[in-house]
């Protein structure tokens, strides 16, 4: 009899502790129906309409760990908020999410159809399912197909004197129907690596093209080592799974060319060697930098001047060549590189000689 009694006490603690929490009584979704285009990434925003039922004030999580489609993949990640329920009834949350579809999920999805993107909510005393229909068509939401981040020569990477002009595209293939938005930031050596915001874009796109957007003037006022990007407002900087590129310059002053000559030791290769995408650019390491700079010139004289060809941000001693770079420094009558050692602030305080290559 103690145990049985015992045993409802139990249960009716714990039906008081699920009451006291809240329940899930429903899920709805907003849109109930996404449309995606089969052709590229596609950001979609969904609203999550979550009714909590409690009989007394209660206060809790309402919480979803992650999205998947189908029983594929789970390319949504959690959501969570703390709910103060007043008791007496229901109330509704709302929890919103930008989902992003790479284009390789978006053609399997063309491939059967339809799918569907599935999450579970949970509270402390509940759980609950809920999904949105995923169906392809050409005349869906705004569809990224291909996103490239270049300076206005169409490089990665630039190296500029102090006060010249420079600017930075980028270049988009869409389809669809929506509403481009974003911000570009950049990160100079004022407060190492952190962005401002440099400019919001709002650009209205329809149909299949290809669209460049260019950035404001960017800042050279000042010697150091900068980072540009752009930011569409469906991305969140290190949550989002869309692509968030980034470009490097190095603004150098006048007293460029006063930097000791001497200061890094080349490795390899050696003067007249010939070089591909397997050669390694190796040097020795200097006190006090944090990266380096390799530079390609067609001119064997030390300093800043317009025979460069290319130049590449390196993080550690040493680097192998991109394509990209190859195909600019390929067919150049004479070749020399060098490499710059740069402070955390971009400042250059070191240099090695000029080195030939065949």
């Amino acid at each position: 009899m103690r145990g049985c009694l015992a045993l409802i006490a139990l249960v009716t603690l714990w039906a008081g502790m699920a009451a006291a929490q809240g329940v899930i009584g429903s899920v709805t979704a907003q849109p109930a129906s996404i449309r995606i285009n089969a052709d590229g990434a596609t950001t979609v925003r969904v609203r999550w309409r979550v009714e909590l039922v409690s009989a007394v004030a209660s206060s809790g999580p309402v919480a979803s760990a992650s999205g998947a489609i189908g029983a594929g993949p789970a390319p949504g990640g959690p959501l969570s908020r703390v709910v103060r329920h007043p008791g007496g009834g229901s109330i509704f949350v709302t929890l919103v999410e930008s989902l992003y579809l790479d284009r390789t999920t978006a053609r399997l999805i063309a491939q059967t159809g339809t799918s569907t993107y599935n999450r579970v909510f949970t509270t402390p005393g509940s759980t609950f399912p809920a999904s949105v229909r995923l169906q392809t068509s050409s005349g869906g939401a705004l569809s990224l197909r291909y996103l490239d981040l270049g300076f206005d020569d169409g490089n990665r990477y630039r190296v500029v004197q102090e006060g010249d002009a420079l600017s930075a595209r980028l270049t988009l293939t869409t389809s669809g129907r929506g509403l481009f938005s974003g911000r570009w930031e950049v990160a100079g050596p004022v407060v190492a690596g952190a962005f401002r915001p440099l400019a919001r874009v709002n650009r209205r796109l329809a149909g299949a093209r290809r669209t460049i957007l260019e950035s404001p003037a960017l800042p050279t006022d000042r010697p150091g080592l900068y980072r540009v990007r752009f930011v569409s407002d469906d991305v969140v900087p290190g949550q989002s799974r869309a692509p968030l590129p980034e470009l490097t310059y190095s603004v150098v002053g006048q007293e460029g060319d006063d930097i000791p000559q001497t200061g890094v030791r080349l490795n390899s290769p050696q003067p007249g060697d010939d070089f591909g995408r397997a050669t390694r650019f190796a040097w020795q390491p200097v006190n006090g930098a944090t990266r380096y700079r390799l530079e390609f010139s067609t001119s064997g004289r030390a300093g800043f001047d317009t025979d460069m060809l290319a130049a590449v941000a390196v993080a550690g001693t040493s680097a192998r060549l991109k394509p990209n770079t190859l195909m600019r420094l390929d067919g150049s009558a004479s070749l020399y590189w060098r490499v710059i050692a740069l402070d955390p602030g971009g400042a250059q305080i070191a240099a090695s000689p000029l080195r030939r290559l065949r």
